[in-house]
């Protein structure tokens, strides 16, 4: 008998289509897709008639414990994600100090609290952090890391680092890479900082005090130089690379072109909000980011690279904050505090602007957002996947739900979203992960603490 039986579902298989078949669960994992007329017993039947079953997402970025205790954010932002539909998190992690020490207490911290899988990418800051890379896969089970160009020149002052974030180290990353595994991924923010800081001297007192403002501290040009150069030197050393948070329209552009952008070791992300927001969003300062929100034609240029297959993987940037802190340094753009939360409105937000606005297929909104990142970091089949013999991590949508997003509503590591007052279609009214039902109708399940870390092997 199985555990658990989903029937009548429309189930969203990615890069396929849209199936009606029943789901069969046992022992945390699926077992059967099978006719809605074939007869099975199961402890529990849920009817899903009318109802999109997705797999559960994926989110490949998250960025607890930056602003809030780790603890915290593991705590109430992965309820935040659960009543998203989010199964799986990985999370950047960062500290000048040796990953062999830092990484397993804060491992043992998520086992404590989270109640969603979880995985992490480390950051490459120090000389020690390259040494450390192939025990850091072998003992922990981490392979992927993260370059952060757009802190070149304070890479000292704010964490320690004893090499400069340039290319020289970004190569000799590359090439202890490839001393290790072909299977290892190096996470790129790409911005030219040598370009920003110039912007920000030239513009000095002369910049609006708008998300606006900030944009043209930071255009789209700083990102899209930065693209070119790590793709270009990334294939000459034979490397996988995740680019994460595109947001320009010149970036999306120019991969259409470029004779070394290589999909089979390059993954391009984009983030919900560089596809929903711009500059004359409502939210205001409460917006500011990095990379900052763009205009209208940076929106509808990112929309397209998805459209095109450039653009293959959703990330959420999750980075959850508190008003106050926000704001610590006043309402302004010279000592910003960026980023802000969002994972749980990963899918309300794919499907209102992606397929009901624009008509992006479901299965490939399902692949962006499950699939893709899954593949991508060494957690598929079991996750991102709605197949026989994957974790049973599934989420049941209501196409017809209409919610207007309200902060105060939603339990998350802030008190404000930058979405407030959207109107989404399409909500998940049930999420289960590895066949225990953690939210469902409204209603958040299943104990803190039973989210499992996922050891990757390169």
């Amino acid at each position: 008998m199985l555990d658990l039986l989903i029937k009548n579902a429309q189930v969203v298989v990615p890069e396929v289509g849209v199936e009606e078949v029943n789901v069969g669960i046992k022992d945390g994992r699926i077992v059967s897709l099978v006719s809605p007329a074939e007869k099975i017993q199961a402890s529990r039947v849920i009817d899903a008639r009318g109802l999109w079953v997705f797999p559960g997402l994926v989110d490949p970025h998250g960025h607890y414990g930056v602003y809030n205790d780790l603890a915290h954010d593991f705590a109430v932002n992965s309820r935040f994600a659960a009543a998203g539909g989010v199964t799986t998190v990985v999370n950047f992690f960062r500290t000048p100090g040796s990953y062999l020490e830092t990484l397993p207490p804060a491992i043992r911290l998520a086992e404590e609290h989270s109640l969603i899988d979880y995985a992490f990418h480390l950051a490459i800051l120090t000389g020690q952090h390259v040494r450390e890379m192939s025990a850091c896969v072998e003992r922990i089970g981490v392979t992927s890391f993260k370059f952060f160009m757009g802190y070149k020149g304070v890479e000292k002052s704010r964490f320690g680092s004893d090499r400069t974030i340039d290319d020289a180290f970004l190569v000799e990353i590359f090439d202890r890479m490839r001393g290790i595994s072909d299977r290892l991924v190096l996470c790129v923010h790409c911005e030219n900082a040598d370009l920003s800081r110039q912007l920000k001297v030239q513009k000095a007192g002369a910049v609006p005090n708008t998300l606006a403002g900030f944009q043209s501290l930071s255009p789209g040009f700083v990102e899209t130089e930065a693209l070119v150069r790590t793709l270009y030197l990334a294939s000459q050393y034979g490397v996988r690379i995740y680019i994460v948070h595109l947001s320009a329209a010149s970036s999306a552009e120019v991969l259409s072109w470029l004779p070394w952008f290589d999909s089979e070791r390059v993954t391009i992300e984009t983030c919900p909000h560089y596809l929903t927001i711009d500059t004359g969003c409502t939210a205001g300062l409460l917006a500011l980011v990095r990379p900052p929100v763009r205009n209208r034609r940076d929106v509808e240029a990112l929309w397209k690279a998805i459209r095109r297959g450039h653009i293959t993987a959703i990330g959420s940037d999750e980075c959850p904050n508190y008003r106050a802190n926000k704001f610590k340094n006043g309402e302004n753009i010279d000592t910003p505090v960026v980023g802000f939360g969002g994972m749980g409105l990963i899918l309300p937000l794919m499907l209102t602007e992606g397929y009901f606005r624009r008509g992006i297929a479901l299965e490939m909104v399902a692949a962006l957002t499950s699939m893709n990142p899954a593949k991508t970091f060494g957690l598929y089949p079991a996750k991102g996947a709605l197949m026989v013999g994957a974790d049973a991590d599934l989420v049941l949508v209501d196409p017809a739900q209409r919610r207007t997003v309200r902060a105060q509503e939603m339990v998350m590591a802030s008190d404000y979203s930058v979405y407030e007052g959207m109107e989404l279609r399409g909500w998940p009214v049930m999420t289960i992960s590895r066949g225990e039902i953690i939210f469902e109708n409204g209603e958040l399940r299943g104990s803190p603490g039973r989210g499992k870390y996922l050891f990757r092997q390169a």
